[in-house]
């Protein structure tokens, strides 16, 4: 069973058939549950990314563009405020 609260939409738009890719992801999740507790999966150092080389490369690349934004949205902010305080 999945978890209540978990976000399974992106993984279901990537197939055709959406009984059988929730099926799927449920088959999954309830694998996992019957391991238990892995430590392994909590073994990452900090900064570090769990998962394949494509899954690391793709989530370091929209972490790098999110930052970015960020950055340029906090600029404008201050200098917006820097422009009201003249």
């Amino acid at each position: 069973m999945v978890p209540p609260n978990s976000d399974v939409d992106p993984v279901l738009r990537t197939s055709a058939q959406k009984e059988y890719r929730q099926r799927a992801v449920r088959e999954f999740v309830a694998s996992g549950f019957e391991l238990g507790h892995c430590e392994e999966f909590y073994a990452a150092e900090e900064g570090r990314i769990l998962g394949t080389e494509e899954f690391v490369d793709a989530t370091i690349h929209r972490s790098a563009k999110r930052s970015e934004k960020v950055v340029a949205r906090t600029m404008q902010r201050r200098h917006a405020e820097f422009r009201r305080m003249d």
